[in-house]
């Protein structure tokens, strides 16, 4: 009976060791762990792709918005060339009348 308790003893003592093995452990988990490093790996670069393309798409917006601004104020100067072309012709043409 004392040879056996010494024998369960020292297979423990192995087992533990094995267990406690980073190759056995490797050859548990390892694999899936590398899969999930590798999904999570993925997916960190994903979203900072994301974050740059929110970035990006508030920087083209505000440029749309300045361009957008710079357009309507072109639009008002060029409308306010037109009238007051339209009003030297107009007096030009009232003068011509005149004569």
């Amino acid at each position: 009976m004392g040879e056996q308790k010494e024998c369960e003893k020292l297979w423990v003592n192995q087992i533990n060791i094995l267990l406690t093995s980073s190759s056995i452990i490797y050859l548990f988990i390892g694999e899936n762990c590398q899969k999930i490093w590798s999904l999570i790996l993925e997916e960190r670069e994903f979203v900072e792709k994301i974050e740059r393309l929110k970035e990006e798409e508030q920087l083209l917006e505000e440029r749309v918005d300045l361009l957008e601004d710079e357009t309507c104020e072109l639009r008002k100067q060029i409308a306010k060339l037109f009238e007051e072309k339209r009003k030297k012709l107009n007096e030009k043409h009232k003068k011509t009348r005149e004569k």
